[in-house]
C-alpha cells in the first residue's frame, strides 16, 4: 500500500517507510521511528522553519476602540487596541470572529454600539473609506474574497487599484506596469512558476495566498503618506499552507506592513504572534504539520 499525504502525524502513524517528495524528485528516505514532523517538513521544504518571536514594542495610542458592540453574531462586544500592539482573537468558528473582522474593514454594519478607528468615531464605515484611512486586510476566504482564480496573476494584483499606477496610466490600462509589478512580485515572495500570465488557478494555495499577503495590505500603501497608523486586519493568514510556506507568508506580510504600527492577526500554526480558534487534538496535530 502506498499512502500520499502531507499530514505528518498521520504518516508517521501508520508508514513503515517514509520516501519525502520536493520539487518533483525523491529528496529522501527515512525510518518512522528516526523521523518527527519537524525534520520531516525541514526535508519537505528544504529548510527548518523555527516558530519567530514577535518584535518587541511599547503600545501607543488607542487606534481601534469598540464599546458595547453588536452585529450579528457580535453580541455588547467592547475592545481596545492600541499602536504596537497586536491582538490575538481566539474562539470557535462561527463565534463573532468574521463579524469583528468585517466591522474594522468596512465590510460589516454596527447595529449597535460605537466603533472608533484613529481617533474618530466610524458609523458607517465602508471598504474604500477603510482603505483610505489605512486599514489592511487579509480575508480568510481567499477564493471568495481576495482573488478572481480565472484571472492571471497580474490581473489579480490589479483587483481594487486597477486605477492607479503602476496599473494605469490616467484612464488607460498601463499592461507593461501591471506586468513589470507582478514580475517583481512574485521575485520578491519567491511565488512559483514566476509566470505572470499564468491562470491564477493555477497557482498551488500556498503561493497564492502570498500573492494575498501583498495585494491585500499594499492595496493601503497610497494612505501610508498620509496616515502614519496603518491598521492590519488578518484572518488566518497561514491556513492550509505548508511550513516552508507559511514562513514565507509571515515575512511577506511583515516587508507589507513594515510601516505599520498595529497588526491584527487570528491565526497561524506557526507560531506568528496571534491565537488559533479552538480544535479538537487530532485537528490541531494534524494542521500543525504541514497543510496545504
Amino acid at each position: 500500500m502506498v499512502l500520499i499525504s502531507h499530514k505528518l502525524r498521520e504518516v508517521l502513524s501508520f508508514a513503515t517507510r517514509i520516501a519525502v517528495m520536493r520539487r518533483g524528485k525523491k529528496v529522501a528516505e527515512v525510518a518512522p521511528a528516526e523521523s518527527t514532523p519537524s525534520s520531516l517538513a525541514a526535508l519537505m521544504v528544504g529548510e527548518r522553519t523555527p516558530p519567530e518571536p514577535p518584535p518587541p514594542s511599547e503600545p501607543g495610542a488607542v487606534v481601534v476602540s469598540l464599546k458595547s458592540v453588536s452585529s450579528g453574531k457580535l453580541k455588547d462586544v467592547s475592545l481596545e487596541v492600541r499602536a504596537g500592539e497586536v491582538v490575538g482573537i481566539a474562539g470557535v468558528d462561527g463565534n463573532g470572529q468574521r463579524e469583528l473582522a468585517a466591522l474594522l474593514t468596512g465590510l460589516g454594519v454596527i447595529e449597535k454600539g460605537t466603533l472608533q478607528l484613529l481617533g474618530a468615531a466610524r458609523v458607517h464605515l465602508t471598504p474604500n473609506e477603510a482603505r483610505r484611512l489605512g486599514v489592511a486586510h487579509i480575508p480568510e476566504d481567499r477564493l471568495h474574497h481576495a482573488v478572481v482564480t480565472d484571472f492571471t496573476v497580474a490581473e489579480n494584483m490589479a483587483l481594487g487599484r486597477h486605477h492607479e499606477p503602476p496599473f494605469a496610466k490616467g484612464p488607460r490600462i498601463d499592461f507593461d506596469g501591471r506586468l513589470a509589478r507582478a514580475v517583481a512580485l512574485m521575485a520578491t515572495h519567491d511565488v512559483r512558476p514566476r509566470e505572470p500570465q499564468l491562470r491564477l488557478g493555477a497557482l498551488s494555495g500556498g503561493n497564492q495566498q502570498k500573492l494575498v499577503v501583498d495585494v491585500s495590505s499594499t492595496r493601503t500603501r497610497s494612505s501610508w503618506w498620509r496616515c502614519s497608523r496603518l491598521v492590519g486586519s488578518t484572518s488566518r493568514p497561514s491556513m492550509r499552507c505548508a511550513a516552508g510556506c507559511s514562513s514565507s507568508v509571515r515575512r511577506a506580510a511583515r516587508c507589507c506592513w513594515s510601516h505599520s504600527t498595529l497588526k491584527r492577526c487570528s491565526r497561524s500554526r506557526i507560531g506568528w504572534w496571534c491565537s488559533a480558534k479552538a480544535a479538537s487534538p487530532a485537528a490541531s496535530a494534524d494542521q500543525s504539520s504541514t497543510n496545504g
